[in-house]
């Protein structure tokens, strides 16, 4: 079985934590790095580019929204999912237009909702999608 690999960008490591843990439960996934800035995250993926990037889009440094246009810019076929405490506005919408492939809110419902997380992290690697209607208010996307 080919794993998806995923590296988590946050500056929170308790999120990163948490999200590592979650993906853990996934028998298809595999989280092969955890960095906290933009910076970090563009060394990391010039050495070894994961399947998906799952990118906070609110830190320090070379934000999320930055991260992720340099690093389509570099390499067009990575796969980034956007991520935010931030369900709706400017936020989700930058990250989007800077080339993210999903937008995932963040926050109590990831404990509530990790299958259909991880749903979301194995397509995203593989084939465009769009996503059900119910879904709306916590996974946007960019097809």
């Amino acid at each position: 079985m080919n794993l998806i690999s995923i590296l988590l960008v946050d500056d929170h490591e308790l999120v990163r934590s948490g999200i590592a843990r979650l993906i853990a439960d996934q028998p298809d996934m595999k989280v092969i790095g955890e960095v906290s800035s933009g910076e970090e995250a563009l060394q990391f993926i010039f050495h070894s580019l994961p399947a998906i990037i799952i990118m906070d889009a609110g830190m320090p440094g070379i934000g999320g929204i930055e991260t992720t246009r340099v690093i389509l810019d570099k390499l067009p076929s990575a796969r980034v999912i956007a991520m935010s405490s931030v369900a709706s506005g400017v936020i989700p919408a930058q990250m989007l237009r800077a080339g993210a492939q999903a937008f995932i809110t963040s926050g109590p419902a990831w404990g509530r909702c990790s299958r259909r997380y991880g749903w979301c992290i194995a397509v995203s690697a593989t084939s465009p999608l769009r996503w059900p209607r119910r879904w709306a208010g916590s996974i946007q996307s960019t097809w």
